[in-house]
């Protein structure tokens, strides 16, 4: 499983302090994790509590972006590189073993007990991209063949909330949920490569929602609350998920 999500550590009622993590142990076909300082169990790719002494809550999401080492080098060639420790590189294959491809339908036998592989509406290793709305009881899995045949930016309505999605890359997909100032404006993408939106008034962000010119004091774009996955892993968590076609 690929972990497509980062979120801001820094929890409400903390008095502004950073949570430090462990894996914890299995939970809707993939792991959760542990915080240190709370004692609350988390979903690592929605950032939302299972248990403990925070739950029920739920980390702000930071904007990312997921794409090839050359892809990200040319943009950012002054970037910092996270590694993971030598006993990890070497006992855990990492994308170099069989059935360890994005999108195998291969599903491991430590996730498989607490997977919801009884849902075929997708193949089980069908790369999706799954966004919930703001409360985290309404979601939506956009398969990424079906984000490809989008040539234009999609704009999607969930729950009465809209969104903006495009795939900008081999496995990218960017995605924003617009507030209730942002739903009447025209958005369009200025650019590919680098990615930007644009509106009627000269407006321009990039795939992190970011304002690239700095006239009119223009707000930032939200994250949507979603992330890159495989279908058995997403209805897992959401098994009422629809599909969107």
């Amino acid at each position: 499983m690929q972990w497509d999500s980062a979120f801001d550590p820094v929890v409400e009622g903390l008095d502004g302090k950073s949570l430090s993590f462990q894996i914890h142990g299995i939970a809707n076909g993939t792991f959760s994790v542990y915080d240190y300082q709370t004692h609350t169990v988390w979903s690592p790719f929605t950032g939302r509590s299972f248990t403990g002494t925070m739950h029920p809550t739920k980390m702000d999401r930071i904007p990312l972006v997921l794409e090839s080492w050359k892809e990200w080098i040319q943009r950012y060639p002054d970037a910092d590189v996270v590694l993971a420790s030598r006993l990890m590189i070497e006992t855990r294959e990492h994308g170099r073993g069989v059935h360890s491809e994005l999108g195998d339908s291969f599903v491991a036998p430590v996730f498989a007990p607490t997977a919801n592989l009884e849902d075929t509406r997708l193949p089980y290793g069908t790369l999706v991209f799954g966004i919930t709305n703001a409360g985290g009881d309404q979601s939506v899995a956009f398969p990424l063949e079906f984000l490809e045949t989008q040539e234009e930016l999609l704009r999607y309505t969930l729950n009465d909330q809209d969104y903006l999605v495009k795939k900008v890359g081999e496995f990218s997909v960017v995605a924003f949920r617009l507030s209730e100032e942002q739903r009447e404006t025209a958005f369009r993408i200025v650019s590919e490569s680098p990615f930007r939106l644009g509106d009627q008034q000269g407006g321009v962000w990039d795939e992190f929602g970011s304002p690239v010119d700095t006239t009119g004091n223009r707000p930032n774009l939200e994250a949507a609350d979603g992330y890159f996955t495989e279908w058995y892993e997403w209805v897992s968590s959401y098994p009422q998920s629809n599909i969107a076609d």
